[in-house]
């Protein structure tokens, strides 16, 4: 009996239907569809980019460096300075807070930077609060270079910023910028006389109902953009010094006392607008 043969085309096409429809015996496992959990943060927190300490009491005295905030604000009889600052690269944020003297102790300021006699102190920070009520003033610095105060409001103390040299150690390339100082006994602002306290930049800053608005009794320092009213006398300026657009009182007030050399008095700015 004969074997009848398939065509080479049938073979061929029964081979490529075997391919297309082949089915392999096992399949492979794909692994769980359950998540491993929640997702894990992947941005950084505030602590992590930059470590901070929470001061939780006062008085204290800061002699390390880093970044240091208030928690809450403080009203109370200080028997000693609230902050004291003894050490380079220190920031102090009072996160909106106050700091209050409910007791008028003459010695007892609201903020104290120190240096030593010999080495300046450097890179302080203060912002963001308020102080009042200090028979002292609020914030005194022996010996700063480079410390930047901001975005405080001093009241109702003996006066409101007092930046003077230390020993050898000047006060000196300091900044100050959007303050304001109100009813204080005292100015608002001084920079006391000496060679070394120089460099320093008072900027956009309110001195209004005080002693003096501004006292610059040292020279080579600029006052820029302020504006001082209500005080018994707005401004106390030394020679050497520069204003620029800064806002003076009306033509009835005192506007530029200069403390040395023939600076003139009333309305006009003896500066010109000068910047460094």
């Amino acid at each position: 009996m004969k074997t009848k043969l398939r065509s080479p085309v049938i073979t061929l096409f029964l081979l490529v239907l075997s391919i297309f429809t082949y089915q392999p015996p096992t399949v492979l496992a794909q692994g769980s569809l359950t998540p491993p959990g929640a997702p894990a943060p992947m941005m950084k927190t505030l602590d992590q980019v930059e470590p901070r300490t929470a001061i939780t009491n006062l008085p204290i005295i800061i002699s390390l460096g880093g970044s240091y905030y208030l928690t809450q604000s403080f009203a109370q009889n200080f028997t000693s300075d609230a902050i004291t600052i003894l050490a380079d690269n220190v920031t102090v944020d009072f996160c909106g807070f106050t700091i209050q003297q409910t007791n008028a102790t003459p010695t007892i300021v609201g903020v104290r930077i120190n240096a030593t006699s010999a080495i300046a102190l450097r890179n302080a920070v203060v912002k963001n609060g308020t102080i009042a009520g200090f028979a002292a003033v609020g914030i005194t610095c022996l010996g700063g270079r480079n410390c930047c105060i901001e975005n405080l409001h001093i009241t109702e103390c003996a006066g409101g910023i007092n930046f003077q040299a230390f020993g050898s150690a000047g006060a000196a390339g300091n900044t100050f910028r959007h303050c304001q100082f109100t009813d204080n006994t005292g100015s608002g602002l001084t920079i006391l006389s000496g060679a070394s306290n120089l460099a320093n930049t008072i900027e956009s800053c309110e001195s209004v109902n005080n002693t003096t608005g501004f006292s610059l009794a040292a020279g080579g320092n600029l006052i820029i953009g302020c504006r001082a009213s209500s005080n018994s006398i707005n401004y106390t300026i030394a020679a050497g010094n520069r204003g620029g657009a800064v806002i003076l009182p009306a033509a009835s007030a005192s506007a530029f006392n200069g403390s040395t050399g023939d600076l003139g008095t009333g309305t006009t700015d003896p500066y010109a607008n000068l910047s460094y």
